[in-house]
């Protein structure tokens, strides 16, 4: 890759090793990282710009911006490495190119290793005692007398040896060779798991698989991993990487034909205790420490993306829009029961005790009266705590009406949500027990607006994410409901304020500042969300497309555009579009567009018809993403739903 792709020294850039590292073209990663540094949202960029990327997808993209920034923290310690070496007078030309040229904060590490400020410990004890300068003669194939020394120095012979070699070990153990080649024989090492004497019998049964465990590291899987390290924690198990005793042989024969090539036959015994030394007590637990450290890097990774893809498929599982009986169950403190209007409004509420013997013939009627008021056909249960018991009490209520349905909803995380500071300032007369069932049966209305109010750890459609870092959490969270949302979008004039915190391009202010708008003044159209204070041209730009203002009927079919994905810097091009179709403005976003739609879409977007939509339109670029978003919108083969709640 030449040009600007390479950085300083020959090596190449970060956006230049992203490219490599996913095996994208160079061009599409370049637009991507520069319309990230132009502070554009992924769903945007995935969305409106996606020719310019390739047509890549909001996950690629995310691991385009996830493995730029990574190089680019690689980029920023080598140049943070290189100037203090500089500024010791020790960077070479060949350390220098070679921390250019290095792709992971670990191989920096390796290269820096040498020359880090010494720690106490026994080889910084040795040099205070002034050894150093005969280790260093050994190393460079010198001979030296080393009983002269013990006198000259007034040491006893076996200090001043064990000196040495701890000098002598730090140096092999800090070499970036002895480490490359420590590194590749643990990658073929084994984890191993003991149980402890004292661990708690019950705990112990609870991780009976990993009371005698030994597989290869390259084959422990990531859930493994964060059952073992959950083990650990419990004291229930002890964890360690190990080498077979084969495999420690080949690693100090490797070890040894490094560091003995140039050393005096005298000498030789003494370098090859100090290489067994620096194996056992300085490179052994370090490479345990990375392997762990990177099997725990990987399991993360798996349980984020675990969490991500059911997070998702979760909160953009089919809304069901109609009034709604909401059960949550319970023994002791009795059903909680709420009926819910089409939007989620509270319509009544109650607490029955149909499990015991006084209460049954009146939890039956009190139920049956919520539903005949109000006209709900379909009740919601919770899949808590006597949730078969309440279904069964369900069935029964068929007998006296015929047509009503229910489902089990997961209520994961509802108890958490009825507590909160957001559900006391929506319901503040309501006891948190009734507020639990409103969260569960609007679950099932609308399961994105209801789920984005929740803590993700307590959804519970993760893989032990209670043990994942609660900022990866978070983040893999955002990005997530970002997405979901971007690709629903949201109603301004009805949807929750949690729920507009999520759109691409708002912060929490500016969403707030919105929300306010829309309560106070609502929104006619989307264009009316760049006269809110605080939301600027960019700001604008970034989240009007994925924003709505739906409208039951209008006299002017333009308006069906506020419902759209249609951006409205591309409103003038839906309107040559539609006049290049030889279609009336009548018969916009309707079924009725899709066949002069789908007949003419390929010569429409062809290069020379692309041309002329340009010059119609103010001599903006217009690629044949846009045009293509904005044929499927204003001919869509049904209507397009969001989020109102």
């Amino acid at each position: 890759m030449a040009g600007s792709s390479q950085g300083d020294g020959g090596c190449m850039s970060p956006v230049a090793e992203t490219a490599r590292a996913l095996r994208l073209p160079l061009n599409h990663v370049k637009a991507a990282v520069a319309m990230f540094k132009d502070d554009q949202t992924v769903p945007f960029v995935a969305r409106y710009r996606r020719e310019q990327v390739g047509w890549l997808s909001a996950a690629d993209l995310r691991q385009v911006k996830a493995s730029h920034e990574a190089f680019e923290a690689v980029a920023a310690k080598a140049a943070s490495v290189m100037s203090k070496l500089t500024s010791a007078d020790k960077l070479s030309r060949h350390l220098e190119r070679a921390l250019r040229s290095a792709t992971s904060l670990a191989e920096i590490d390796d290269l820096y290793a040498p020359f880090k400020t010494k720690v106490k410990s026994k080889a910084s004890t040795a040099r205070a005692l002034g050894l150093e300068p005969l280790a260093q003669d050994i190393l460079d194939g010198k001979r030296v007398n080393l009983a002269q020394a013990s006198i000259t120095k007034r040491l006893p012979r076996e200090q001043l040896d064990a000196g040495v070699q701890h000098i002598l070990a730090e140096h092999t153990a800090r070499d970036p060779v002895c480490r490359s080649i420590a590194r590749q024989k643990f990658e073929r090492a084994t984890l191993t798991c003991k149980l402890r004497p004292s661990a708690d019998r019950q705990q112990a049964a609870h991780y009976a698989n990993y009371a005698n465990f030994n597989m290869p590291v390259s084959r422990v899987q990531p859930h493994q991993t964060l059952a073992i390290a959950r083990a650990e924690k419990a004291k229930v198990v002890v964890a360690s990487i190990v080498l077979s005793p084969h495999q420690q042989q080949e690693v100090l024969q490797r070890l040894n034909r490094n560091q003995l090539n140039s050393i005096h036959k005298d000498h030789q015994a003494l370098v090859k205790a100090s290489v067994e030394d620096a194996f056992a007590r300085l490179m052994r637990p370090q490479q345990q420490r990375q392997l762990r450290k990177e099997l725990a890097a990987r399991a993360q990774a798996q349980g984020l993306h675990i969490f991500s893809n059911n997070v998702s498929s979760l909160l953009l599982a089919q809304p069901v829009r109609q009034r709604i009986l909401s059960i949550d169950p319970g023994f002791r403190n009795g059903c909680k029961v709420v009926a819910l209007s089409e939007e989620g409004d509270v319509l009544g509420s109650a607490v029955v005790f149909p499990f015991t013997g006084r209460g049954q013939d009146a939890a039956r009627r009190t139920v049956l009266q919520l539903l005949r008021d109000h006209a709900c056909t379909l009740v919601a249960v919770g899949n808590g705590t006597a949730c078969r018991e309440t279904e069964q009490f369900v069935v029964r209520l068929r007998d006296d009406i015929p047509d009503l349905v229910y489902t089990v909803v997961p209520e994961a995380g509802a108890s958490v949500w009825s507590v909160s500071a957001d559900a006391e300032q929506e319901f503040p007369a309501m006891d948190c027990t009734l507020r639990s069932a409103v969260s569960i049966g609007r679950r099932l209305q609308d399961p994105l607006a209801e789920l984005v109010k929740i803590d993700p750890k307590h959804l519970g459609v993760g893989m032990y994410q209670l043990d994942l870092a609660d900022k990866q959490l978070a983040m893999s969270l955002d990005a997530v409901v970002e997405d979901c949302v971007a690709y629903v979008g949201v109603d301004l004039n009805t949807c929750s304020k949690a729920l507009l915190q999520r759109v691409p391009g708002l912060s929490a202010k500016k969403a707030a500042a919105i929300f306010a708008h829309a309560k106070t003044q609502g929104f006619k159209t989307r264009a009316e969300v760049a006269k809110v204070k605080g939301i600027g041209r960019k700001t604008y730009q970034q989240c009007v497309g994925f924003l709505r203002v739906t409208r039951a009927s209008t006299d002017d079919p333009w308006l069906r555009l506020e419902s759209t994905r249609i951006h409205p810097d591309d409103y003038d091009l839906t309107k040559f579009l539609l006049k290049t179709l030889g279609a009336s403005h009548n018969t916009l976003c309707t079924p009725a567009m899709q066949p002069k739609a789908s007949s003419r879409r390929h010569e429409i977007t062809k290069s020379r018809r692309r041309r002329d939509i340009t010059n119609s339109t103010a001599g903006q670029p217009t690629s044949s993403s846009t045009i293509s978003v904005t044929l499927d919108q204003i001919a869509p083969w049904q209507a397009t739903c969001c989020r109102t709640k």
